[in-house]
């Protein structure tokens, strides 16, 4: 979208070398391509990019708590980022498979009784 002459400091969404707002950029630009890739849904925002964010910086390998979280968003209270970060269901049932294989030994997966211990 930068003119080809575009200096490093200049904005990426311009007309006649000046920056357009934030609204405008949205709806000429990052909406459409949202649209055209069908991840478009009504309330579609910047407030979706921090809420994927806050998510994803959570996630993977190099997850962070959400207190590292909440600093990389500016927030003032751990709730906020909590009420930010999405729930991913897959994330969740691998948590809990984790625990379960880290509690439970695998012969006894499954019954009702494994060595001396009765298992509820």
């Amino acid at each position: 979208m930068r003119p080809v002459d575009a200096q490093p400091d200049d904005y990426v969404f311009q007309v006649e070398r000046k920056p357009l707002d934030d609204r405008d950029v949205l709806r000429r630009f990052i909406r459409p391509v949202a649209q055209e890739l069908g991840l478009y849904f009504k309330g579609f925002g910047w407030r979706t990019f921090r809420r994927l964010h806050v998510t994803a910086i959570q996630d993977g390998s190099e997850a962070v708590n959400v207190f590292e979280a909440m600093a990389q968003a500016g927030h003032t209270r751990p709730e906020t980022t909590m009420r930010y970060t999405l729930l991913q269901s897959d994330r969740r049932d691998s948590a809990v498979l984790r625990l379960q294989e880290k509690w439970i030994p695998a012969k006894c997966a499954g019954m009702r009784e494994c060595g001396n211990k009765k298992l509820n």
